[in-house]
């Protein structure tokens, strides 16, 4: 229900997702969430419009006919705003998502044009400078984490003050376009209140089983971690949370789940961090609490992480404690590729790691991109090799993809660069919208689009052609799946749930 006496309004846009896609990854807003749940202990009074849990079952078509959105449409949007509501803060996280984005906050400042908007997120973050300039109706960028950001932001906007003095603040001020210094990185994770998710529509979501992951039932999304110490070339970790990485404290994690599985009757976990494991001893102190604290969930990595720390001893631990689905992020089987995108990790004991997991019986997933600008065939040929083992090994399932620009990542930024792009609005087309729904060039400076394809698809062929040949009891249990209604890994969750997804989304127009 509306507080129309409420000054401001946290939304999450619709879900954004090709009309051709064989599946789509969607869960609830945990960002959004944890600033929502910051905002209530500070006694702020907001609405929240969670664009995609409101309208979980309503498909559309976005100003690209190939493009679809998932929730609620723009006319309902604009009737959820308060009528008092004098700020707007949206979550832009995924640059897929941006276009429409930037449609509903154009719709927005023409129905309200006394609203200011103020955008957070990874997207508005890496690229705070081009949205200013293709989005004028945008009024303030949050850069990084937001917890502490919207407490001093807030009290500047309604209790005065500049504007200057918040740390992480981009806005426009007398038609020039201001940036303070960035907001130093939160160090002391039990300050951050954990989501109770009152303001959202989460049943939707657990009643629909909607998650980024290959579970079933009543799933929370939870992370256990903040950042990345990482600085892979291709990624935007580093841009959003610097290299500092902070894991949450065991015991409050654990009253948070048990807290989950009171309130909301969960039947499982899926972490979303960006790495969950950077060090056996956080990895043991993990498993070990989620068995002191009989937590007796199933819980899943669906994002990926470090192998390092995983030995017998972490994986007899991850089974006791429910562990069900581990994902890999070596991204490619090439150590020449490997140090070129400067992604730490070193591949042989990442293999002895997938077979000790494979071997205990624990589901897997490897993640591996192909075509990085630099990247050769031989590069390529080696990772194909290195899915093969992989699969050979037991490895169940892979997300094979081809090298996408990453906003704010190095390697993002040198192609722009070297090839004299203009980041402008057909910049967004052309790079993200066209490209998310079907691959049209190719960033690989020895590769070309077409063999790029090929390479993906004969991957994908290989992987689960010879997982199926040296494992035939997946047969089996695809078949008892089928029957029950039930999946487990993500081959399985396309195969069993492929028609589900695409009925109702081919019948638009």
């Amino acid at each position: 229900m509306i507080n129309q006496n409420t000054r401001f309004a946290l939304m999450e846009p619709p879900g954004v997702l090709s009309k051709f896609a064989p599946q789509h990854s969607h869960a609830p807003p945990l960002g959004l969430a944890y600033i929502a749940e910051k905002l209530i202990v500070e006694g702020y009074e907001f609405d929240v419009i969670d664009s995609l849990g409101e309208g979980i079952d309503h498909y559309d078509s976005t100003d690209n006919p190939r493009v679809l959105y998932r929730g609620l449409s723009i006319d309902q949007i604009l009737a959820r705003i308060p009528k008092n509501c004098e700020l707007l803060m949206i979550s832009a996280m995924f640059t897929m998502a941006w276009n429409h984005t930037k449609r509903i906050i154009q719709e927005v400042k023409k129905a309200y044009p006394n609203i200011k908007i103020l955008l957070g997120g990874e997207t508005a973050t890496s690229l705070h400078e081009l949205i200013f300039e293709i989005c004028p109706e945008v009024d303030f960028i949050c850069l990084g984490e937001g917890d502490e950001f919207v407490s001093d932001f807030l009290r500047v906007f309604f209790y005065g003050g500049d504007f200057d003095s918040v740390d992480g603040l981009v806005f426009r001020k007398n038609g020039q376009i201001v940036k303070t210094k960035r907001r130093e990185r939160i160090s002391d994770m039990n300050s951050i209140p954990w989501p109770k998710w009152e303001k959202f529509p989460l049943e939707n979501y657990l009643s629909h089983s909607v998650t980024s992951g290959v579970g079933s039932g009543r799933i929370m999304p939870i992370i256990g971690s903040r950042g990345c110490p990482y600085k892979c070339t291709f990624c935007t970790a580093y841009n959003m949370w610097d290299v500092n990485y902070y894991n949450f404290p065991i015991q409050r994690m654990m009253e948070q789940i048990q807290y989950y599985k009171d309130k909301y009757r969960i039947e499982a976990l899926e972490f979303h961090d960006l790495t969950l494991f950077v060090n056996k001893k956080f990895a043991v102190e993990f498993c070990k609490g989620l068995i002191d604290y009989k937590i007796n969930l199933p819980w899943n990595i669906t994002v990926g992480t470090r192998a390092e720390c995983v030995d017998e001893e972490v994986v007899d631990l991850l089974i006791r404690s429910g562990c069900n689905y581990f994902t890999f992020a070596p991204e490619s089987g090439s150590k020449k590729t490997l140090e070129y995108i400067q992604k730490k990790v070193d591949i042989d004991k990442y293999l002895k790691s997938i077979q000790i997991v494979a071997k205990k019986g624990v589901t897997s997933k490897i993640n591996i991109i192909i075509g990085f600008p630099d990247e050769e065939r031989k590069e390529i040929y080696t990772t194909l090799l290195f899915i093969i083992k992989c699969a050979y090994y037991g490895v169940e399932d892979i997300s094979m993809t081809v090298y996408f620009l990453s906003p704010g990542s190095k390697l993002f930024n040198e192609f722009i660069e070297e090839n004299n792009i203009k980041m402008d609005e057909e910049f967004f087309e052309t790079y993200f919208i066209k490209e998310f729904v079907k691959l049209k060039k190719s960033c690989s400076r020895h590769v070309g689009r077409k063999e790029l394809i090929f390479y993906r698809t004969l991957g994908n062929l290989l992987f689960y052609s010879i997982g199926y040949l040296f494992h035939p009891m997946r047969i089996l249990r695809l078949i008892k799946g089928y029957f029950k209604k039930t999946h487990t890994s993500k081959l399985e969750k396309f195969l069993l749930k492929h028609g589900q997804y695409s009925r109702n989304r081919f019948l638009i127009k």
